[in-house]
C-alpha cells in the first residue's frame, strides 16, 4: 500500500515530508530555495525578497504566503531579487516563524493570496504605517455599506 501512494505521490508532483501529515500538491509552485538574510531596508516590514518567476505572478509589494513542507506558513510582501539565484531574503521574525535557518536549503511553495488573505495580512500587521491605513479603509467601507443600507430601507 505504501509503495503504490508513492508511486502515485510520484506521477502526480505531490512532495510529502515526514514531519507533516499534509501535502504540498501544486508542485509549479514548489522551489527549492537557500534562505538569506533580508536587506536591511526590509527588515521588520513583512517582506520577502524573492525573484519574479519564483512567486506565483506575485507583482511587488503584494502579499504571498510562503508554505514550508512541515505545514507552518507566514506571509508577507514580496520585494523582486535581480538575479534568479534560487534564494530567498527573510528576516528574522519571518525565519523564526517558518523554522528556517540562513543558508540552508528548503522546498517551499510561493502561493500569491487573493483578495481577503492580503486584507488580513494588512489588517494584522504590527506596523501602525500599514496597518492604521487598512483599518481606516476598512472602517470607510463598513460605514458605506451601512450609509447605502439605510439609504435602501428608508
Amino acid at each position: 500500500m505504501k509503495d503504490t501512494y508513492s508511486s502515485l505521490a510520484r506521477s502526480l508532483g505531490i512532495q510529502r515530508s515526514e514531519g507533516f501529515p499534509g501535502l504540498i500538491v501544486q508542485s509549479d509552485r514548489v522551489h527549492t530555495l537557500e534562505v538569506v538574510k533580508c536587506p536591511p531596508t526590509h527588515v521588520g516590514l513583512g517582506r520577502v525578497v524573492i525573484h519574479n518567476s519564483q512567486r506565483d505572478g506575485a507583482k511587488r509589494h503584494q502579499v504571498v504566503r510562503i508554505l514550508t513542507s512541515c505545514g507552518k506558513f507566514a506571509d508577507a510582501a514580496v520585494i523582486g531579487r535581480q538575479v534568479l539565484d534560487n534564494k530567498i531574503g527573510m528576516d528574522f521574525e519571518l525565519r523564526n516563524s517558518l523554522g528556517l535557518n540562513v543558508g540552508k536549503k528548503y522546498s517551499l511553495e510561493i502561493r500569491k493570496l487573493r483578495f481577503w488573505g492580503a486584507l488580513r495580512w494588512y489588517l494584522r500587521r504590527r506596523d501602525p504605517a500599514i496597518r492604521i491605513p487598512a483599518l481606516l479603509a476598512s472602517l470607510s467601507i463598513g460605514l458605506g455599506v451601512v450609509s447605502l443600507l439605510i439609504a435602501l430601507f428608508s
